[in-house]
């Protein structure tokens, strides 16, 4: 009984039920609000894409796949067991391709 009182305690009051809510108000939907800058933010998805293909021209195809792997959310671990490399060398080639990015004035 007592675990049943403590769940249900912990239910109810958890965030998402717990939440403080007010009343639907004319500043709150606002078109700032509901809809962010966007054109900002496509802008800046641009620059950024531009800037990724300058640096892929700088890095080797092994790399590129690393660099791939990695923006997929991999960890070195599984980075080094798909390219069949230890963590080290993982690291390593992160570590020289930085190096050079910067020593280019890239990054």
């Amino acid at each position: 009984m007592n675990d049943c009182l403590i769940n249900e305690y912990a239910y109810w009051n958890c965030g998402k039920r717990a939440a403080v809510t007010g009343p639907l108000e004319e500043e709150y939907l606002s078109i700032d609000t509901l809809l962010p800058n966007r054109m900002q933010r496509a802008a800046e998805t641009m620059d950024n894409q531009k800037l990724l293909v300058k640096l892929l021209a700088y890095i080797t195809p092994k790399e590129q796949e690393v660099v791939r792997l990695k923006a997929d959310g991999y960890t070195y671990q599984e980075i080094a067991e798909k390219c069949s490399l230890t963590v080290y060398g993982v690291e390593s080639r992160f570590s020289r391709m930085r190096r050079r990015l910067r020593s280019l004035a890239l990054m």
